[in-house]
């Protein structure tokens, strides 16, 4: 099997960052796609780029371990690869800080490319993704102390309706 191919058992091939600092909010965004640990491509697109696969997918739980984003994933198919990306979409959002740690959020959205699997079983999936070059990119955004990033993951393909996990930088 090659690098960009994975089954259904595999580890999700890269994160995909949107990049916005203050300077660039009312301009287009650079995006980062930053891959895996295993391989140093970094692949520029433009916000507003379309093309991003958007098979369905529904969320059934997350959760965060330090800086690794872990999913579990219910997507119909069985009969080709899927794979899967993470997007941080637009830039980071002020929110009202809660203290003396300013808080952000975040968009997330999972891309699914399911390359015209039309087959019908119900497969779960769980996905790991690394959110250190997230991390990193906030670090050279807003700086180097202590953060409170709102993560924000639609709970289907194409939902509106969010899951929120706090991840403290």
């Amino acid at each position: 099997m090659s690098p960009q191919q994975r089954t259904s058992s595999s580890t999700p091939r890269r994160l995909v960052v949107l990049l916005a600092t203050l300077a660039l909010a009312t301009s287009a965004c650079d995006v980062a796609q930053i891959t895996s640990a295993d391989s140093a491509d970094v692949v520029p697109v433009r916000e507003g780029d379309t093309g991003w696969p958007d098979a369905d997918w529904t969320l059934l739980d997350a959760s965060l371990d330090g800086d690794i984003l872990t999913v579990r994933l219910q997507y119909p198919g069985g009969c080709a690869i899927h794979e899967f990306d993470l997007l941080a979409v637009g830039g980071w959002i002020d929110l009202p800080d809660a203290g003396p740690t300013p808080t952000v959020a975040m968009e997330l959205r999972i891309a699914h490319d399911d390359h015209g699997d039309r087959c019908e079983a119900l497969l779960t999936e769980v996905l790991r993704f690394d959110l250190s070059p997230l991390r990193a990119a906030y670090r050279r955004d807003r700086g180097t102390g202590p953060a409170r990033v709102i993560l924000r993951l639609p709970v289907a393909q194409g939902a509106t309706d969010t899951v929120s996990l706090d991840w403290m930088l």
